[in-house]
């Protein structure tokens, strides 16, 4: 996978995070514009249920605007600005939202249950998180969306140590939140994203657990800047 020009297409194997190594790295550099630390907005990772939904009933889509951020139930939120665009996660109860903006136009990926009360007819792409997919798509004449996801049901012991891998990857990048932090009896679902820049490119990966079903919803998108 080269970082120059135009990647045509992204499958499953393009997951880079190093917490699954049964995949090819597709990129090496440390992220430019990473997202580090754990952080909650206030008042409302404390009032947010840590009740997850099941995996069955997990929508992914994509909206070429926003997307009123008091639709979804935030538990953890980091904007990052850089001089080309302007990136804000935010993981919520159900998956994530991440919105996108630079002068040519923006984007919104939403992971959420499929009972959310959201603009689907307004949806780019619209697939339940089901197996392994891509989609892509591209908005007028210069910004190319691509993104892929996988769903893995994990043995207790394979999901243990994915577990805590990820709590180990976050205390260096990214941001993460865990659901219930002080319970030492059961794994706490986990929400992680990562990112990374380089000029006219960002890829933005995500891993959610669900340790009721023992599973594991990872996903990977790339907005591409063309010419």
């Amino acid at each position: 996978m080269e970082r120059a020009g135009v990647i045509q297409r992204i499958t499953p194997a393009f997951f880079f995070c190093p917490l699954f190594r049964q995949f090819q790295p597709a990129l090496s550099r440390r992220p430019a514009c990473d997202m580090i630390g754990h952080v909650a907005r206030p008042g409302l990772a404390m009032e947010a249920t840590d009740v997850r939904p099941r995996v069955g009933n997990l929508v992914f889509q994509l909206y070429d605007r926003p997307v009123h951020p008091e639709l979804f139930e935030t538990l953890s939120v980091r904007t990052v600005e850089r001089r080309d665009f302007v990136l804000t996660v935010r993981i919520t109860r159900t998956g994530h939202v991440m919105s996108w903006t630079n002068r040519f136009g923006h984007f919104t990926e939403v992971a959420a249950a499929d009972d959310a009360p959201l603009p689907v007819g307004r949806a780019r792409v619209n697939h339940r998180i089901r197996g392994e997919r891509t989609a892509s798509f591209i908005s007028g004449k210069r910004l190319h969306y691509q993104c892929s996801f996988q769903v893995e049901t994990l043995t207790e012991e394979v999901y243990s140590h994915i577990h805590e891998e990820i709590l180990g990857d976050s205390l260096k990048r990214g941001l993460l939140h865990n659901f219930r932090p002080h319970n030492r009896w059961a794994l706490s679902p986990l929400g992680f994203v990562t990112t990374e820049s380089w000029e006219g490119n960002l890829v933005i990966a995500t891993i959610h657990t669900f340790p009721d079903e023992r599973t594991v919803v990872k996903t990977q998108s790339l907005i591409e800047q063309i010419g």
